[in-house]
């Protein structure tokens, strides 16, 4: 079907809509939105009118913005994925579509496009060896009042699974979202209370670009739908001065090629160090390093939370050691390409399957025993160092990208190290 024949199409069954957001999500994992009109947005598909950022809705850090050292002049279209357009089914008269970002007059068109990226690499892996992947979301958030402290309610959240915290206004902004995502045919695999204060909905698994597509969105609902109760919902790592909540986003990656699970596992914990600042991409998201968190060996086990990736079973993981400001599209794409390099190069798996706790092991049993040498990073800086390193991810997401990417991370160090704690929680709040 024509981009012409979806958006005819889409109208034509949901004549209330007025508006269309064209999406994108920065380096800096922002989401980024124009508004156009429904006839502005058939000028995009006639050829007739192109939509343009500057360069700043790429690559601006979180932490000066709104300003912003432009790397180089370059005309930056909006080129929508006509096929994600749906209903903004709690803004209504709306609807959104996500969108790439290209480079006009570059010879590669979309040297500093994320979402490009992992279309690009889902392509090539089909190609080459038939395998396909499914990917679901675990979000974890906070309410919080104008003041950016926890929400009152005579039933507060408190811990895990309990049903304290879902009998009053909360369990309503809940079905609310609920409701909301399953319009816009995104299925809700469940939600529940996680930590005091912390709420978790689940997302069923679909194919990489929908899967984050529809995380996208569910952020976005999250925080819509909460705010028109006058809350704010906020996703960010560290959401309280209370650093002992801290929120993350699990990413479920699962594959139907269980005969090269492991080797493809050895090629993502090969490069896990050196792709943490791509999953945890802010400077107070280590808070999230330890166990029962993110994780802080690189390791894996089965069904164990104090590793970083966690094996459901078969080829089915969990990758803990992410949040709302990696940029998903970016992170997915060197995760892929990292494990398929371990495929195609028949790597094995040095790390065992992790079965105790992480206190009952001594250091030299995770050395000898399970084959564990290394941590996670402990800082962003320490992240971005090892990075830096790491030539195979530079040549998966192209040097460009690479080295542009680092860059931003590395004034968001620089701009942030000498904010108090709370000054910074407060600007991440504002955004994520």
């Amino acid at each position: 079907m024509t981009e012409s024949h979806i958006l005819d199409n889409f109208l034509a069954n949901n004549p209330e809509v007025n508006f269309i957001q064209l999406r994108w999500m920065s380096l800096s994992a922002i989401l980024h939105t124009k508004f156009v009109t429904t006839s502005g947005a058939r000028d995009i598909v006639s050829g007739e009118r192109q939509y343009c950022t500057n360069q700043s809705g790429m690559v601006m850090p979180i932490a000066t913005a709104p300003q912003c050292d432009i790397v180089r002049v370059m005309r930056c279209p909006i080129e929508p994925d006509w096929k994600s357009l749906r209903l903004c089914t709690f803004t209504p008269g709306h609807a959104s579509v996500m969108c790439s970002i290209a480079s006009e007059g570059e010879e590669d068109r979309y040297l500093q496009c994320p979402r490009q990226l992992l279309e690009e690499t889902v392509e090539m892996i089909e190609e080459h060896s038939q395998t396909s992947f499914l990917i679901g979301f675990e979000i974890e958030f906070t309410l919080l009042d104008a003041a950016f402290e926890p929400a009152q309610s005579i039933d507060q959240v408190v811990s895990y699974c309990m049903h304290s915290g879902l009998r009053c206004n909360t369990l309503k902004i809940m079905e609310e979202i609920c409701y909301a995502l399953e319009k816009a045919n995104i299925e809700v695999y469940h939600f529940h209370t996680e930590d005091p204060h912390q709420l978790e909905i689940a997302l069923k698994e679909k194919a990489p670009m929908e899967a984050i597509d529809d995380m996208v969105f569910a952020c976005e609902a999250i925080r819509s739908i909460a705010a028109q109760h006058d809350l704010k919902a906020t996703i960010t790592p560290k959401p309280l001065s209370d650093a002992s909540v801290t929120n993350g986003i699990h990413m479920h990656v699962s594959s139907h090629d269980v005969e090269n699970a492991d080797s493809f596992l050895a090629g993502i914990t090969d490069k896990l160090r050196t792709m943490t600042v791509f999953g945890i991409a802010n400077y107070d998201g280590f808070e999230r390093v330890k166990d029962g968190k993110a994780g802080q060996r690189v390791g894996w086990g089965t069904e164990h939370r104090d590793l970083p990736i966690r094996r459901i079973k078969g080829s089915h993981w969990e990758i803990r050691c992410a949040d709302v400001t990696a940029n998903f599209y970016l992170f997915l794409a060197t995760l892929l390409r990292a494990g398929m390099d371990g495929v195609n190069n028949s790597k094995l798996l040095v790390q065992k399957d992790v079965t105790k706790l992480s206190k009952d092991i001594t250091e030299a049993a995770w050395r000898h025993e399970y084959g564990v040498t290394e941590r996670l990073p402990r800082s962003l800086q320490e992240a971005i160092d090892a990075a830096k390193s790491d030539a195979d991810i530079a040549k998966w997401i192209g040097r460009y990208m690479f080295d542009l990417y680092l860059s931003i991370k590395e004034v968001e160090v620089e701009s942030f190290k000498g904010l108090i704690p709370e000054k910074r929680r407060h600007r991440f709040v504002r955004f994520f």
